[in-house]
């Protein structure tokens, strides 16, 4: 009786340490192993809290959040902003109203901002509001929006700056160390398993009935478990290997956005105006409002791609 062979590093981070943790957890019940194979246990425990602790390191940040609520911030003032110079167009004042017309068509040529991806949302926020605060000052403080505006500006610059500071705290990770770490307690692991699987053996070899092996529930479950992983992963690439649709998608058919997903690197309807009446259609060339630089298409004046919070983890997801 024996457990049987199985590539655990095919395996998902997640599935692997739901898997290692078990073996442990199921093994410390074990007296003829915890007597035995202590050596091998300990050693496999060890390594496994080292890839504990590197794994919980790179899948948590504290900068996320403040990131997350930052560019919540600048979506809405961005969203009040827009809203309140849409619907002064329609006042009776004739002055306001014509600066509620001008400052509106420079804010809709940039199409729905708030719906770009982070990096190239920072960019087009810093250009608009080049605009605002430039050419169309006078209009917007006609408007009573020269604070908003500001603090728009403010959002957009505080998130730009908390991006740029995970970064360079996320490069004080050694790349390859959830690798490194992983690789090591898979070897902890096979290193447990053939000493458990040669004491097995030999106790069978000195006629020992199979009904009375010491090791049979623990290697037993653990053929269990080997067994359920396997069909699983059986049942993936069986799923991943099914044919297309013989109906082939549109045209510019893209998978939809999941907005409740921090991990999903685009917004909802990115590049596109949800409001395709109000006359916001995405300009690439020359600067819609008139200021002195033109909209970017990652980056803008903020001076190339801006790093996205949630998709530079160099490490399988869990």
């Amino acid at each position: 009786m024996k457990i049987i062979s199985f590539t655990v590093a095919q395996l998902t981070n997640g599935s692997q340490f739901a898997f290692i943790q078990a073996i442990i957890k199921v093994a410390r019940k074990c007296e003829a192993i915890v007597e035995n194979a202590k050596n091998q246990l300990e050693l496999l425990e060890k390594m496994f809290a080292v890839e504990d602790k590197v794994m919980l390191r790179h899948r948590k940040s504290p900068f996320t959040a403040k990131i997350q609520e930052l560019d919540a911030e600048r979506d809405r003032l961005y969203t009040m902003i827009r809203a309140i110079c849409k619907a002064m167009r329609d006042m009776m004042d004739a002055d306001r109203k014509q600066a509620a017309i001008e400052v509106f068509d420079v804010i809709a040529a940039y199409g729905w901002i708030s719906t770009y991806k982070y990096d190239r949302q920072t960019g087009m926020l810093a250009n608009l509001c080049q605009d605002l605060q430039g050419p169309q000052a006078k209009n917007v403080a006609a408007l009573g929006l020269t604070e908003a505006v500001a603090n728009m500006k403010k959002a957009n610059d505080d998130f730009a700056a908390f991006v740029a500071e995970r970064a360079e705290s996320k490069g004080e990770f050694v790349r390859g160390e959830m690798a490194a770490a992983r690789q090591d307690t898979e070897q902890a692991y096979f290193a447990f398993i053939d000493v458990v699987n040669s004491l097995s053996i030999l106790f069978g070899a000195k006629g020992g009935k199979p009904e009375e092996n010491p090791y049979a529930d623990f290697i037993g479950y653990a053929n269990q478990e080997i067994n359920r992983l396997k069909i699983a992963e059986l049942r993936q690439r069986t799923r991943s290997e099914v044919a297309e649709p013989d109906t082939p998608h549109e045209p510019g058919w893209d998978d939809p956005a999941d907005p409740t997903d921090p991990d999903y690197p685009n917004k909802p309807g990115e590049g596109t105006n949800p409001n395709p009446d109000e006359g916001g259609t995405e300009n690439e060339g020359g600067n819609p409002g008139g200021g002195t630089t033109n909209p970017p298409t990652g980056g803008g004046s903020t001076g190339g791609d801006i790093y996205h919070p949630d998709e530079d983890d160099e490490d399988e997801g869990i």
